[in-house]
């Protein structure tokens, strides 16, 4: 149902097509081509509502592996000015004019969040790894 939701609410021009077309169709037709016609344009909203949940989920992944790009990117001029602050309880966080990384001791993943938006959870690993390390330097 949520995803019918969310094409109503992301698409609704296309319903508004669809009923117009049906509108001229049953009007101006008057044969049994009508129904088929009247059918398929049905079938094909059906179709594409059913399949929007995929787009959505398609272009959600692009976005955030688009985030995570920019953000490493931006750790690499803003390195020299990271700082490390470490909490009693055994976490940490790193934050510079855009970055903000968050994450436990001994932890194979950080949150990590790109001009106040959280991009992920991701594995510390490669540029990551030597941010954070980078930054425990500087303390």
């Amino acid at each position: 149902m949520e995803q019918w939701l969310a094409f109503v609410q992301e698409r609704w021009f296309v319903i508004i097509a669809a009923l117009v077309v049906l509108m001229i169709v049953i009007n101006v037709v008057k044969t049994v081509i009508k129904w088929v016609i009247v059918l398929a344009v049905l079938g094909g909203i059906v179709f594409y509502g059913a399949n929007y949940t995929d787009q959505i989920k398609e272009v959600g992944g692009q976005l955030v592996t688009q985030f995570k790009d920019e953000a490493l990117k931006q750790m690499a001029g803003e390195v020299k000015e990271a700082k490390y602050t470490a909490n009693p309880d055994g976490s940490f966080v790193i934050t510079t004019t855009s970055i903000k990384i968050e994450g436990a001791a001994g932890a194979a993943e950080v949150t990590l969040y790109f001009k106040g938006q959280k991009v992920g959870t991701f594995p510390i690993e490669g540029a990551l790894q030597a941010f954070i390390e980078a930054a425990k330097q500087q303390k």
